[in-house]
């Protein structure tokens, strides 16, 4: 499954589910990036969910940034 826009905090909970055997779907999520811009926080929180998901199960580290048009 292809998510473009969600937080990252979503990830724990798959990868729990993973854990129990349970997980059925792939997931690519993509963080939503609103307002468009990084900051340091922004930029330390997405590569963080890319080294911890990045696997064929659960892969983070992406980015969906908002539109302001």
């Amino acid at each position: 499954m292809h998510s473009a826009g969600q937080d990252f905090e979503y990830l724990d909970l798959y990868n729990e589910l993973r854990t129990r055997g349970e997980l059925t779907l792939r997931f690519y999520v993509a963080y939503f990036l609103d307002p468009p811009g990084l900051t340091s926080q922004s930029t330390a929180l997405i590569e963080n969910a890319r080294k911890q998901y990045n696997d064929d199960w659960i892969a983070g580290g992406v980015v969906k940034p908002c539109s302001t048009a």
